[in-house]
């Protein structure tokens, strides 16, 4: 009998505060603005910075590669070269451009996605260096911990080493492409190196890139710098054949 008295007020309770709702009661989301190249979260009581290239404004082109002031974006500057005279770049430049199937270097700004990283619009690709190291800093001798990048080929070397492109030939058995991600710290020291395998077709395999990849970079340590060098198989006597690029988004980094 005691036990069903219990029951009966708990089911009494909720009728009463299920009748006092009001049946108009609207519930409004708050619209929170998103500071849109740079995002700050909180984990584990850590802060953890995310840059992206979404600011990046882009005319009818749909990429910009020339950035006469530079190419910065919160405390990182990316390595920027732009040759008027002869319309070449190297380093990094910024695109929106997803064109998964024209093959040639007229289609060099292209990701091989419908997007930037997680649905982004924009992206960058890092482009070989012949006169630095394509590289991004922090700037202020700043020195900060990565966690992590997304990659994916462009469609310009996707085509490449499915086809071939002039000097650069279709890759088949036991041929890879990589790049070499190098960290230094504010004395120039090296604090590291990751690989990611572009492409690989060592021990029977066949894999190209063609979606957005995380790579884990805390193997580097804490950097002040980092350098985006290129290795194939497919080399020549003016050095790799195959095109030099990646496209590159969503760069990870702990503030502490």
């Amino acid at each position: 009998m005691k036990k069903f008295n219990l029951y009966f007020l708990v089911v009494a309770a909720s009728i009463v505060a299920l009748t006092s709702c009001e049946p108009d009661e609207v519930i409004r989301e708050i619209e929170v603005p998103v500071e849109v190249p740079v995002e700050v979260e909180i984990e584990h009581e850590t802060e953890i910075q995310r840059i992206s290239f979404e600011s990046i404004q882009l005319d009818a082109t749909g990429y910009k590669n020339n950035f006469p002031d530079g190419l910065v974006l919160s405390d990182v500057g990316f390595y920027n070269y732009y040759d008027a005279v002869w319309s070449s770049w190297e380093g990094f430049s910024v695109s929106s451009k997803t064109d998964m199937v024209t093959a040639g270097y007229e289609n060099e700004f292209s990701v091989y996605a419908m997007s930037g990283a997680n649905r982004s619009e924009k992206f960058a690709i890092a482009y070989s260096g012949f006169y630095e190291t394509t590289n991004f800093k922090f700037l202020g001798n700043q020195e900060f911990n990565l966690r992590s990048l997304m990659i994916n080929n462009s469609t310009l070397v996707v085509r490449a080493l499915e086809d071939g492109l002039f000097a650069s030939r279709a890759f088949a058995n036991s041929d890879w492409f990589k790049v070499v991600i190098s960290g230094f710290d504010v004395n120039g020291v090296e604090t590291g190196k990751v690989e990611f395998y572009l492409a690989d077709f060592r021990d029977g395999k066949s894999f190209i890139c063609q979606e957005w990849t995380k790579v884990d970079l805390t193997a580097l340590g804490k950097v002040n710098k980092v350098e985006f060098a290129f290795e194939s198989t497919d080399n020549g006597d003016w050095g790799m054949n195959t095109p030099g690029y990646a496209c590159i988004d969503d760069i990870i980094y702990k503030l502490n």
